[in-house]
């Protein structure tokens, strides 16, 4: 209810069914902090509870004794008391704390749920990504609009729009490299080419580093080591070396986890000397923290995001002092075992 409208009776009652359906109230409604008398459908309990909490989703306290243990037959008797038809249970139901499988009767679309997941009306998850999906339906020139004013004439829309969250095809106007994105992506995320964004990382990581009172070694020859295979010089994005322990950032673009321009052989030199630099940056004791893209569409378990490491700048480094605690991030060691 809008500040200053006072709730009536009817008000609570319609509140009541949408929010709580189970719940019968058996007293007129007063106040949200005034006790009122109600029962329960399923089990036919009655008890006195505070109105305000039957509309924030309180329930049955005898339902829910019952519901610890839990049967099947109080399972499926909830599960047609809220869903009727609507949600059919298949298979796998052992108690009401683990899943079970369950069938939309609008789709056929088959999932794993907990049952309390079901009785909050936590419905079929491909319908809801349907209706989500119809309400993202932007006009192409309002969603075009706002790619420029993010990313201006960097980013070339190339066809198949269906819709913010729908993949459609896109093309860098700097590298000429052609890939599909969701348009929320490019425009929330601002995600931008996945071949570029490394340097874009590069510059975010330097910047964060910077108004921290560091000067990273950025893109310098680690003296001594060598690619074995290529002869080429290791060169880390980001070093950072104090008497209290060293620190690599290495900033891994789509090129570092598959193939571009279908190009599996280089692919697979890049994977070895990644794998190769890993090994030397641990040989000499650095602490390796190895980021991808914000929305970490590439990576490993053991890549941090963009932001997860903004984050570790923000609280492991000292703005005045330039301490660095480096017992924080060595809990996201690319390294560790």
């Amino acid at each position: 209810m809008g500040k200053g409208i006072k709730r009536t009776d009817d008000d609570f009652k319609r509140e009541l069914l949408e929010k709580n359906p189970n719940i019968i109230p058996l007293e007129p409604y007063t106040n949200s902090k005034a006790y009122i008398k109600v029962r329960c459908k399923i089990c036919g309990h009655v008890w006195k509870v505070r109105a305000n909490r039957l509309l924030q989703g309180s329930g049955c306290p005898e339902c829910v004794k019952k519901a610890k243990t839990g049967s099947l037959e109080l399972f499926l008797s909830r599960l047609e008391a809220i869903w009727g038809d609507l949600i059919k249970y298949v298979s796998s139901f052992e108690k009401m704390s683990s899943k079970c499988k369950v069938q939309c009767s609008i789709c056929g679309h088959i999932w794993d749920v907990y049952p309390h997941s079901l009785f909050k009306k936590h419905g079929c998850p491909k319908c809801g990504y349907k209706r989500n999906s119809e309400k993202q339906i932007m006009p192409l020139p309002e969603m075009l609009e706002k790619v420029k004013e993010i990313h201006g004439d960097s980013i070339i829309y190339m066809g198949g729009y269906n819709g913010t969250m729908k993949k459609c095809k896109w093309k860098c106007a700097l590298c000429g490299y052609e890939w599909e994105a969701r348009p929320d992506h490019i425009i929330n995320d601002a995600s931008g080419c996945p071949f570029c964004i490394t340097s874009s990382m590069e510059k975010i990581v330097l910047q964060a580093l910077e108004k921290k009172g560091i000067q990273p070694i950025h893109n310098q020859h680690l003296e001594g080591c060598f690619y074995p295979v290529t002869n080429y010089p290791i060169s880390p994005d980001f070093i950072i070396e104090t008497n209290k322990g060293k620190l690599c950032i290495e900033t891994d673009g789509r090129q570092h986890f598959e193939p571009l321009f279908s190009d599996k052989q280089k692919f697979k030199l890049q994977w070895e000397r990644d794998r190769y630099k890993d090994k030397v940056l641990k040989e000499k004791g650095y602490i390796l923290i190895r980021v991808t893209s914000s929305n970490k569409k590439w990576g490993t378990e053991k890549h941090i995001t963009l932001k997860q490491l903004l984050k570790l700048i923000e609280i492991g480094i000292n703005s005045e002092t330039g301490e660095i605690n480096f017992e924080l991030f060595k809990q996201y060691d690319f390294n560790r075992e």
